[in-house]
């Protein structure tokens, strides 16, 4: 097993152990679901449309099991095109962006869960190697990457760039 692969397994394997160790102990709050759910209804409506439905896709969810929850927002780098990408690819182009309760308000907080980011850049340097080799793919997506490779690739080490900024700034 190549390292990274065992680094994202053991962080897999260390969350979802954190997670079944203390969902008993810290479940959110009946409170803490509402604040999250009233605001995640806020946020939806700045979300673009396509035939009605919002773009974007919203979570509620304890991210960093401390009894209260976040919400997570993904953006697409395509939701200016609804339909352009196959089903497969579309989660290679999600930025998450995670929203904590402070003081009553929900604020952006994606900065402050190093452990998710880290996740997410490895993710998205999983896709970057699949695009540059993309032999892997099959049928309409790899047409797809082979007619969008560099832009494709650019974007995703664009986010790689992002996560590594937000790392650097909250460490």
């Amino acid at each position: 097993m190549s390292d990274m692969r065992l680094t994202v397994f053991i962080a897999v394997l260390l969350t979802a152990t954190i997670g079944f160790a203390t969902d008993w102990y810290n479940s959110p709050s009946p409170e803490s679901a509402a604040a999250a759910a009233a605001f995640l209804n806020e946020i939806m409506q700045q979300s673009p449309r396509h035939d009605g439905a919002p773009l974007r896709i919203y979570e509620i969810r304890d991210v960093d099991l401390d009894g209260a929850f976040e919400v997570l927002e993904h953006r697409s780098a395509f939701e200016d095109a609804p339909g352009f990408l196959s089903a497969p690819l579309g989660p290679a182009f999600d930025w998450v962006t995670i929203y904590r309760q402070r003081n009553g308000r929900f604020q952006e907080a994606t900065a402050e869960f190093r452990w998710f980011l880290t996740l997410q850049r490895l993710k998205y340097e999983q896709w970057i190697r699949a695009f540059e080799a993309s032999e892997s793919l099959t049928g309409d997506a790899s047409q797809l990457v082979a007619a969008n490779r560099e832009k494709f690739i650019r974007i995703l080490k664009d986010y790689v760039a992002r996560v590594e900024k937000l790392l650097r700034r909250e460490g």
